[in-house]
């Protein structure tokens, strides 16, 4: 009898180390899971899938891209310039970056953020004096459940 308290207080301590092993979500916050491609079965696990499933992380964020275009801001005025993302898609981020033309003391970032719909990074620089501006507005974008 002493023997099988003994080997069910070994069992019971395993499995609570293993509990207390598994993370979920892992240290980087995704879930991992695994679809069974036979019939669509869903199981969450901190293990390798088996050779009849397939990986998948699931993190509320998908279809990440990065977007860029040059643009030109006029000397002498205020303007806008921006990048939308895809279809379905949420701005994460944006900015611009200086290429080439009106001198730093020449420009003034008046905003750069999401535009009203979220779907949208926009920049609105005033540029003084008589030369162009020339730089780079980017938006990084991802599908956000």
């Amino acid at each position: 009898m002493k023997k099988y308290v003994i080997a069910a207080l070994t069992a019971l301590a395993l499995m609570v180390a293993g509990l207390a092993y598994a993370s979920i979500p892992d240290s980087g916050g995704l879930i991992n899971s695994c679809y069974r491609t036979t019939d669509g079965d869903l199981r969450v696990s901190d293990a390798a899938c088996r050779t009849d499933e397939t990986a998948l992380v699931l993190n509320g964020i998908g279809g990440y891209e990065y977007l860029s275009s040059s643009v030109t801001f006029n000397a002498g005025t205020s303007d806008n310039r921006g990048i939308a993302c895809s279809s379905g898609k949420k701005v994460l981020g944006g900015g611009w970056e200086y290429v080439s033309g009106a001198g730093v003391n020449d420009i003034n970032v008046i905003s750069s953020g999401p535009y009203s719909t979220d779907h949208e990074w926009q920049v609105r620089i005033q540029v003084n004096g008589s030369t162009n501006l020339s730089a780079t507005v980017y938006t990084i974008c991802a599908k956000v459940s």
